[in-house]
């Protein structure tokens, strides 16, 4: 049901500016012609915190999503928003949860938010470099240990404290090695490693803070 006084699209970016979409699996076309890069994407983990626009709250996620970058690590504004013009810069080949955003009308967009959404199994083949690399990060630096020692840290208990402050380095290291042997930049490290546990760690403070 139409909870607006229009039913189509204004161009307003209010939509873009909110947030940035999570490719689904026939968005798999887009990044296959080029249309998207992985500079433009990256990777949130499973059971790492992250803004649910639906429920309006962070939530920790349930699986493992693709998503575009925002603008600013901060700031989820959608990085192909062209904010002079007020349109995507890909529009004609948006992905498939843009597609069904329509804020007029959100039963569309609350059906498909979850359905089939896309993940890195979808872009490494099993047995490549690249996933024995993924599956190595994932068994060192396991994002819900991470969360549970931040939990226990922020009760000022110092083993937690001490294990967090390994996790960092632990990862950091993983990366670095990543990015020497393979020349990828930041954004591209974390399209295949996903948010370093530095840059993850406010979130995951802001989301005990808010449960």
């Amino acid at each position: 049901m139409s909870t607006l006084n229009h039913t189509r699209c204004r161009k307003c970016g209010t939509c873009c500016r909110s947030n940035s979409p999570v490719l689904h699996i026939q968005d798999l076309q887009l990044i296959k012609k080029g249309i998207l890069s992985g500079k433009q994407l990256m990777v949130l983990r499973k059971g790492e915190p992250a803004m649910d626009n639906i429920q309006g709250r962070l939530v920790l996620l349930k699986c493992e999503l693709i998503k575009i970058r925002g603008k600013n690590p901060n700031l989820w504004h959608c990085l192909l928003h062209d904010q002079s013009t007020n349109l995507c810069t890909i529009h004609e080949s948006r992905p498939a949860q843009c597609q069904a955003l329509k804020c007029w009308d959100s039963e569309q967009i609350r059906t498909t938010y979850q359905d089939q959404t896309m993940s890195r199994s979808h872009l490494f083949s099993s047995g490549s470099a690249m996933e024995d690399i993924i599956r190595m990060h994932e068994e060192t630096c396991p994002v819900d240990t991470f969360v549970k020692f931040t939990q226990q840290a922020l009760k000022d208990d110092s083993h937690a404290i001490g294990e967090l402050d390994t996790m960092i380095q632990r990862d950091e290291n993983i990366r670095k090695a990543f990015q020497e042997k393979t020349g990828a930049s930041q954004e591209l490290t974390e399209y295949y490693l996903g948010r370093s546990f530095l840059s993850l760690k406010d979130w995951v403070i802001k989301f005990i803070r808010s449960s």
